[in-house]
């Protein structure tokens, strides 16, 4: 059971910048970086040892998984991005968890958070379901290679950092996973600590925050999007009444819904996703 970390990340320049963000992350199994860079950045790859990296004019974070799926080689996969630091058990912590659940396609785990707006929950072990799952993050996510391949589940490239919608990438992802009958799990062993100081599209939850999360409620599921945004109306309230009131909030979620629909009509002709 090989374990490679699948890692996103942006603009690195040169070998001794990979060299140093594998350290940074505390790499101590097989690394697989996608480095997403701009046109003042010369492409370049980098294979030595346990780390390769490849370099792409592109952009966008479900963008970079897909290309991190087309080229892993592990047979148990981490969702990573540059703000993870592991800790030096998790190869250990992670093949314990799937001998003990051995059915299990996908499991997250607890990563800490220090960030105090964005906490990530420690959460009892459970089977996942449709609503837990909107509770998990990306940097928690571990999975088998083969079950994704052979359901053929992708991330959606129309959500994500630096997407035409920018959340909500990991959620489509496990509720594709759930739709097929893959099995999820969540362990409560911590694998690491991600810092979420920076984003590329978090700045706090306001409107463009709630218009993307509606978009993403929509995409989750056409027939129980109206009930996705009220439940995370009621349980976010602690985090966004100082800025916004919960009817309001509903309301440009309710919105975001539109958009989203009104891009697909436009984007295909019709709205194609799978009713839950």
């Amino acid at each position: 059971m090989e374990i490679e970390i699948l890692l996103s990340a942006m603009n690195l320049k040169n070998e001794e910048e990979i060299k140093n963000l594998a350290n940074k992350v505390n790499a101590k199994t097989d690394l697989l970086i996608i480095n997403q860079i701009n046109k003042n950045i010369k492409k370049f790859d980098y294979i030595d040892n346990n780390i390769r990296s490849y370099s792409f004019y592109e952009k966008g974070s479900s963008i970079s998984r897909n290309r991190a799926l087309e080229n892993a080689n592990g047979d148990i996969l981490i969702l990573a991005d540059d703000d993870v630091k592991y800790e030096d058990d998790y190869e250990k912590t992670i093949k314990k968890a799937y001998e003990k659940y051995k059915d299990a396609d996908i499991i997250a785990f607890y990563v800490e958070s220090l960030n105090k707006k964005r906490k990530i929950k420690k959460q009892r072990n459970h089977k996942v379901n449709f609503l837990t799952a909107l509770k998990i993050q990306s940097s928690q996510i571990t999975f088998k290679k083969v079950s994704i391949e052979n359901a053929n589940i992708k991330f959606d490239e129309d959500f994500g950092s630096g997407c035409n919608f920018k959340v909500g990438e990991e959620s489509i992802f496990l509720y594709e996973a759930l739709r097929k009958k893959l099995k999820i799990y969540f362990v409560n062993r911590k694998i690491g600590v991600v810092t979420q100081k920076q984003s590329n599209w978090f700045n706090g939850y306001n409107q463009d925050f709630f218009i993307n999360q509606g978009a993403i409620f929509y995409r989750l599921s056409k027939k129980y999007y109206k009930l996705l945004i009220l439940q995370y109306a009621l349980r976010k309230r602690k985090l966004y009444k100082e800025n916004l009131k919960m009817l309001e909030t509903i309301k440009i979620m309710f919105k975001g819904a539109k958009k989203y629909k009104d891009y697909v009509q436009e984007k295909y002709g019709k709205y194609n996703n799978t009713n839950i």
